[in-house]
């Protein structure tokens, strides 16, 4: 009827892989639902995938397509396409470098209008020379209208040496739910002999390559382990290229006196059960992000950091962390032996206002005034 205000919902196609459980996507699209989006995800993934399991189960319609392999792709780029045409959504939303090359190339070429992905990495492609990598992300910058930065080191990257125009990129930093951490402060023995303490538990949380320094901080844990036997340390996350190197320098001491895993049910749980946490990238721009810091810091645990990733946007943070050189395990050595065999003065908390600014909710709202078509994400 003229003169009938239409009604229609805009859609949102999401398009994600390389991802089994994300409460970040989770949240983005549950808020675009909320914001007033018809929302369908394609989750490029195996059978099971929890994802795409929650993703259901909170009403969104989602779709799992197996991934086949790279040089016979042709099935899963028709599928993708096909639901593109039949759906026509206004927005094309990726996660995933699998994903945003599909998901970008189809919506390009199918003329829709806005074409948003997230940029998870920061230099990886460039600092080990991949130059399809390098290839492949010059062209998702290209085919998209808005890139999403998670970091201001990734937005530095992105405008600075990649050459995007400024006005493509939006910084929305990644969050995390707070209210899943202790925010309460941990008592951190002293200990000048091992009778005074039955175990102390040095934890790193990370995929195990060789950017992220777990080689330093496992030779500094055997070193410290030859002193303290009651010590332990347990890595989480998963296997990658230099899980055989972190594993034959840790061969040099008893097998239960450390773990390599890929996963826990908790990581709340996980880092509420250690004494000292330790997260060391080999380079400032060689972690885009890094959630862990966020997490650890909010649960107030005693840290041995590298600067990297989110940690360049904390004000004055040698005060609130124990900070070392990069590729240093000399300095992660000395700063875990002070830990156990004097007192140390505990450092302040963070403060509230720079944990509070990685909220999950403020996250996915700001995710909500992108769809939106709201530009002001520059900060």
């Amino acid at each position: 009827m003229l003169g009938k205000k239409s009604t229609k919902k805009k859609k949102i196609l999401a398009i994600l892989s390389e991802v089994n459980t994300s409460p970040q996507l989770l949240a983005i699209l549950l808020e675009a639902k909320k914001s007033g989006f018809f929302v369908k995800a394609l989750v490029f993934c195996h059978e099971e995938n929890s994802l795409a399991d929650k993703l259901t189960e909170h009403g969104i319609v989602t779709q799992k397509i197996m991934p086949r392999e790279k040089h016979s792709s042709g099935v899963l780029f028709f599928k993708v396409c096909m639901t593109m045409i039949w759906s026509r959504p206004s927005i094309l939303f990726s996660s995933g470098m699998y994903a945003n090359v599909v998901g970008l190339t189809i919506s390009y070429l199918l003329r829709i209008n806005r074409r948003i992905f997230i940029r998870h990495h920061s230099n990886y492609h460039s600092r080990s020379a991949n130059y399809f990598g390098m290839f492949i992300d010059r062209l998702c910058n290209f085919l998209a209208t808005d890139i999403v930065a998670v970091s201001k080191i990734v937005k530095e990257i992105l405008t600075k040496t990649e050459r995007v125009p400024l006005t493509k990129v939006r910084l929305i930093h990644n969050g995390i739910d707070l209210s899943m951490f202790n925010l309460e402060k941990k008592t951190l023995p002293i200990v000048s002999d091992s009778a005074r303490i039955h175990d102390f538990k040095i934890g790193l949380v990370s995929r195990m390559t060789s950017l992220k320094g777990i080689e330093y901080a496992a030779w500094a844990f055997v070193r410290i382990h030859k002193l303290y036997p009651f010590t332990t340390f347990t890595v989480v996350g998963k296997f990658a290229d230099s899980y055989n190197n972190v594993k034959k320098i840790l061969e040099e001491i008893p097998a239960s006196s450390y773990q390599l895993i890929e996963s826990v049910p908790s990581i709340p749980k996980f880092l509420s059960e250690l004494d000292v946490f330790i997260h060391v990238p080999v380079g400032r721009e060689d972690e885009s992000f890094g959630l862990v810091y966020v997490e650890a810091l909010a649960m107030n645990l005693r840290c041995v950091f590298t600067i990297s990733g989110v940690l360049n946007e904390l004000p004055d943070l040698e005060r609130y962390i124990d900070v070392v050189g990069y590729e240093s395990s000399e300095e992660i050595y000395s700063l875990l032996h002070d830990f156990l065999s004097k007192e140390v003065e505990r450092k302040p908390m963070v403060p509230d206002s720079w944990l509070h600014q990685f909220e999950l909710n403020k996250m996915a709202k700001s995710y909500g005034l992108l769809f939106a078509g709201q530009e002001n994400f520059n900060g």
